[in-house]
């Protein structure tokens, strides 16, 4: 695995498990950080999805909007 920076680090812990939502928030934070919020936006709403309503997940959401 190439882990390089925050990015591949975290693509390649949702890789090995993809319905972890740490992995999954911490990706979808690394994208927003990255200036990619359509990628950031897509992973919060893949870990607010499969976890339990998080009040931080969404307001994490609503900050990438």
């Amino acid at each position: 695995m190439d882990w390089k920076n925050e990015l591949t680090i975290w693509e390649g812990a949702v890789r090995v498990d993809p319905i972890n939502p740490l992995a999954l928030r911490a990706l979808a934070g690394a994208y927003v950080r990255s200036g990619n919020l359509d990628k950031g936006i897509e992973f919060y709403e893949r870990a607010i999805e499969i976890n339990v309503p998080s009040g931080q997940l969404n307001s994490d959401l609503g900050l990438a909007y």
